[in-house]
């Protein structure tokens, strides 16, 4: 998803601090040919999940 379409959906506020606090690293992020960023929604929703203060296992992270 695009990051306008995580913000639509997860509230801007949220997709900021996961961004901002180093939830999600540089693996996560796909590069578009039109060099638009690419961000799967299983990385935010494991993003939502550590914030919340969930256990992620390693096996989780793709």
């Amino acid at each position: 998803m695009k990051r306008d379409e995580l913000e639509s959906k997860y509230g801007k506020e949220l997709i900021n601090k996961i961004f901002a606090e180093g939830y999600l690293d540089g693996c996560t992020i796909t590069i578009n040919k039109d060099g638009s960023e690419d961000i799967p929604e299983i990385d935010i929703q494991l993003a939502i999940k550590g914030i919340n203060g969930g256990n992620i296992n390693d096996n989780e992270w793709d």
